[in-house]
C-alpha cells in the first residue's frame, strides 16, 4: 500500500508540473514560433543615396556567416515595357543579386543566368506577355523566363520584374537569419563583412522590438518555471518522507529481525531507498505520460524533449532525498528493543 501511495504522490506531482510549467512552456513556444516570422528574422542594409557604394560581392561574403539562411541584394528600380509590341503597361524592374530561388516559388532551385528575369503572373499579365515569357526593355533589358511567386519577407517583389545580375549598383541587401536568437549576433558582424567603399554610410536595421520581446518572454517564463518546479519538488520530498517514515514504523519488526540476522545498516538504508526509487519511477513515468497528454490536448503541442526528460529525473532525485531520513532512521532501529517480548 505505501508503494502505491508513493507512486501516486510522484505521479500527481508530475501531472501538476506539466499542467502548470509544461503548459506555459508549450504556449510560450507557440508564441515564439509566431514571433519568429520571416519579417522578424530579416536584417536590411540600405544605401538609399548610393553613398556607401556597396559591392554585389557582399552577398557571397555575408552568406558565410553562421546563422544566415539566405542573402539577396537589389539595385535601383527602373521602368520597363514588353519588347516587340505596344499595348502593355510599364512595370518596375530591378537587378537582383544572389539566388532568387531561395525566396521565389516556381524556380525549384534553378539558378538564373545574368540577364534572365522572373516576374509574378500579375506582372506578366500587365506587361501583355500572353505566353508568360518574353523580353522587356526600357530602363533595363532582360528575358523573362518564368512566372514565380515571391514569399515573405520580400513579397513586395511580386509587383516587379526581377533581373538576375552579378555586377551593378546595389542599394539594398537583405539578410535572413535562421532564428530570432541569432539576429543580434549576425547583425553585429554584417558591417565588418560588407564590401563597400564607405560602409559606414549604409544603414543596418532589424526588428529590435521583436528581439527584445522574445528575450523578455523567455526570461520571465524561466524564472516562474524554476519557482514552480522547485516548490513542487520540495512538496514531493516532504510527502515521500512522510510515507517512508510510516512504512518504516509499520515494518519495524521486520527490520529488527533482519538486523538481528546480520543485515548491515547500509543494507537497510539501501533497501528503503530502493523501495522509494521503484515507486518513484512508476509514478514519474505514469505522471509524465499523463502530463504530456494533457498539455497536447490543451495546446496542440508538448514542451521540448529536454523538459520532458528532466521532470522524471528531478522527481526521482526529490523522492530519494525525501527517503533519505527514513532510511537512516530504519538503519538505527535497535533490534533488541524492537524484538523484546514484554
Amino acid at each position: 500500500m505505501p508503494t502505491l501511495v508513493l507512486a501516486g504522490v510522484v505521479a500527481a506531482a508530475a501531472i501538476a508540473i506539466f499542467a502548470t510549467t509544461g503548459l506555459a512552456m508549450a504556449s510560450q513556444q507557440r508564441t515564439l514560433d509566431l514571433m519568429n516570422s520571416p519579417e522578424g528574422r530579416l536584417i536590411t542594409i540600405v544605401d538609399s543615396q548610393g553613398g556607401a557604394d556597396m559591392d554585389a560581392r557582399s552577398v557571397e561574403q555575408l552568406a558565410t556567416l553562421t546563422g544566415v539562411e539566405w542573402v539577396l541584394a537589389a539595385g535601383p528600380a527602373k521602368t520597363v515595357h514588353a519588347g516587340g509590341f505596344d499595348g502593355g503597361e510599364g512595370v518596375t524592374a530591378r537587378h537582383v543579386f544572389g539566388d532568387v530561388s531561395q525566396v521565389a516559388e516556381g524556380l525549384d532551385g534553378r539558378l538564373l543566368a545574368p540577364g534572365q528575369a522572373v516576374a509574378s503572373a500579375d506582372v506578366i499579365e500587365r506587361l501583355g506577355l500572353v505566353d508568360g515569357v518574353g523580353f522587356v526593355t526600357g530602363g533595363l533589358d532582360a528575358d523573362i523566363v518564368e512566372s514565380v511567386h515571391v514569399a515573405d519577407p520580400l513579397g513586395s517583389w511580386n509587383d516587379e520584374v526581377l533581373i538576375a545580375a552579378d555586377t551593378g549598383q546595389v542599394l539594398t541587401i537583405f539578410v535572413s537569419v535562421t532564428s530570432l536568437q541569432q539576429l543580434e549576433q549576425v547583425q553585429a558582424a554584417t558591417r565588418g563583412l560588407l564590401i563597400a567603399e564607405r560602409p559606414h554610410e549604409a544603414t543596418i536595421t532589424t526588428n529590435e522590438a521583436l528581439v527584445g520581446l522574445s528575450s523578455d518572454v523567455s526570461d520571465e517564463l524561466a524564472a516562474s518555471s524554476r519557482q514552480t518546479v522547485s516548490a513542487l519538488l520540495a512538496i514531493v520530498a516532504l510527502l515521500v518522507a512522510a510515507v517512508q517514515f510510516g512504512r518504516v514504523s509499520a515494518t519495524a519488526k521486520d527490520i529488527g529481525r533482519r538486523r538481528a540476522l546480520g543485515a548491515t545498516r547500509s543494507l537497510i538504508v539501501s533497501s528503503v531507498l530502493v523501495s522509494a526509487a521503484a515507486a518513484a519511477v512508476i509514478g514519474a513515468v505514469v505522471g509524465t505520460l499523463i502530463g504530456c497528454g494533457i498539455t497536447l490536448a490543451l495546446t496542440g503541442s508538448v514542451p521540448r524533449a529536454g523538459f520532458i526528460l528532466s521532470i522524471p529525473v528531478l522527481l526521482m532525485i526529490a523522492a530519494l532525498r525525501g527517503g533519505a531520513l527514513p532510511a537512516i532512521r530504519a538503519s538505527r532501529l535497535d533490534p533488541v528493543a524492537i524484538l523484546r517480548v514484554p
